[in-house]
Order: C-alpha cells, then sequence, then structure tokens
C-alpha cells in the first residue's frame, strides 16, 4: 500500500518562521515538523482493518525564531536538518503504517497511534537532541557538515531506516 510522504514547503525560508520574544534551550530558532494523514476510510482485507490502500503523510514545519536572532544562512541550513530529520521519520512512520492491521476498527486505531508515538516521539527525539547536541545548536560547523552529509545521503534513499546509527 503506497503511503506518500509530502512536505510542504520542501525547503525552508526565513518566511516560513514565527518571530518569538523567548525560546527555551539556548536557540535562536526552533522547528516541529508537524504530521498529519489524509483522512481516507479504512478498509477491511480479509480479516483485518487498514487503512486506506493509498492515501498522503503530510509534513508541515511549526517554526519559530527569536525576534533578536541574526537569521543567517547556517541558521537556516541546521533548522533545515530538523525538518529533513523529520521527513525521514514520516518515511518511516509510513512504511510502518502500510503494513499495520488490525481485527477491529478500534484495534487498528491503537496500532496506528502506537506507530505513530513510537516514529515522532519517541524515536525522533533522540535523533533531535544528538543532532543539536553534535552541531551546538548550528555552531560546531565542521559537526554541521557531517550531519547534513547523513541527512543528504538519508534523504536520497527511499528506504534510511537510521541516521547517525539513531532508528527513525
Amino acid at each position: 500500500m503506497p503511503i506518500t510522504v509530502v512536505p510542504h514547503p520542501v525547503s525552508l525560508g526565513w518566511s516560513d518562521f514565527s518571530p518569538v520574544r523567548a525560546l527555551s534551550n539556548n536557540e535562536d530558532a526552533h522547528i516541529d515538523p508537524g504530521y498529519e494523514v489524509e483522512n481516507r476510510p479504512i478498509r477491511k482485507v480479509g480479516s483485518h482493518w487498514m487503512l486506506a490502500e493509498t492515501l498522503e503523510l503530510r509534513v508541515h514545519p511549526r517554526a519559530r525564531v527569536l525576534r533578536s536572532a541574526s537569521q543567517t544562512d547556517e541558521l537556516l541550513a541546521h533548522e533545515q536538518g530538523h525538518y529533513d530529520i523529520g521527513i525521514l521519520a514520516a518515511r518511516a512512520l509510513a512504511r510502518d503504517l502500510a503494513t499495520i492491521g488490525a481485527a477491529t476498527p478500534a484495534a487498528l486505531k491503537h496500532a496506528l497511534d502506537a506507530a505513530f508515538d513510537l516514529h515522532t516521539r519517541t524515536r525522533l527525539g533522540p535523533i533531535q537532541q544528538a543532532y543539536d547536541h553534535d552541531t551546538n545548536h548550528s555552531r560546531n560547523a565542521q559537526e554541521q557538515q557531517r550531519w547534513a552529509r547523513l541527512i543528504a545521503a538519508a534523504l536520497a534513499s527511499t528506504s534510511a531506516t537510521a541516521i547517525n546509527n539513531l532508528t527513525l
């Protein structure tokens, strides 16, 4: 069952960020990827309920920037990295969603919620934290370049299951 991951936008610009007075964790900007599954009727396949045969998993940024921050190309590239990691998590989630079946619609909802939590909270959080830690929120240029290469390689693969040895 093809579930298509559709990021919008694909590339971030500073116009995608809402200015704020304060952010936590010594950050100049912050992005949380948002996820939305297209609302399509579930279907019965044999004795199991599954998602629709085709649907979209949409990814969008919830981005904020400090009003006082310098909106540099380097910082924007770092935030794009966070967004791209979120897109990679959506791809892993889509692969799981395509295979989930359950005996009842309620059990299907429970299984889908568990998959969503696994990929967008349990696994995504530690990857985003490692990215910020390693790059010092974009300030470590060497680590930022290393992560940029890892992210680009994972995005180029349709079957990436990990980044920097962390499972998506």
